[in-house]
């Protein structure tokens, strides 16, 4: 099975081009429309992981669900539990970066979960991300309690590895069998297709 890969680079009206096939044995693959996330603002800051977002009328967010939060142009905290009563979302624990200061205006994404069952080791090439806006994919181990590798990925970017990138000093960033992925996106206007796959080798 072939897994091609193809690149360019132009700068001052030069292109740098890179074309490569990458043959693996099989493909593990979970490709997802994630619905919209949503424009909120955090009205009380409790702590660092707890506080009160106030959220618009009609936001669907369902009480129970495991949300990712970004603002600013980098910060994210991620998986965290969100009560939600009305237009109130009661936010508790996560991961990441310290909530912002109280009345910061954020992005609420609930969080996809899917099965993702990779043997690290063998893996070849890894590639993930959307269409357009950030995002972020976190890969946990088979028995889903210990977080692999989590990316943050620029809007308009994606994740890329390949053991040719080990070469070069960026090496597999998978220690042992992954079981889960989580991702979400911060596009509020819109649902994101979202794809993560991965090569692997027998």
């Amino acid at each position: 099975m072939k897994f091609q890969v193809t690149r360019k680079t132009t700068v001052l009206g030069r292109a740098i081009k890179d074309a490569q096939t990458i043959e693996v044995d099989s493909l593990v693959m979970t490709d997802k429309t994630v619905s919209a996330a949503v424009a909120a603002q955090l009205t009380t800051r409790t702590d660092n992981a707890a506080g009160v977002i106030t959220l618009p009328a009609g936001h669907g967010i369902p009480n129970g669900s495991k949300v990712d939060l970004y603002w600013g142009t980098t910060n994210l905290r991620t998986y965290c539990d969100a009560a939600v009563v009305g237009n109130a979302l009661t936010l508790s624990n996560g991961a990441g970066d310290n909530l912002p200061t109280n009345l910061t205006n954020l992005v609420v994404a609930i969080v996809q979960v899917e099965p993702f069952a990779l043997a690290g080791a063998s893996m070849q090439v890894l590639a993930a991300g959307g269409n357009t806006a950030r995002s972020s994919v976190r890969f946990h181990a088979a028995d889903d309690a210990a977080q692999e590798y989590a990316a943050k990925i620029a809007a308009g970017r994606s994740l890329y590895w390949d053991a040719e990138a080990a070469v070069n000093g960026f090496t597999n960033p998978f220690d042992e069998n992954i079981g889960t992925v989580r991702f979400s996106h911060a596009n509020t206007t819109s649902a994101e297709l979202m794809t993560i796959i991965a090569g692997v080798s027998n």
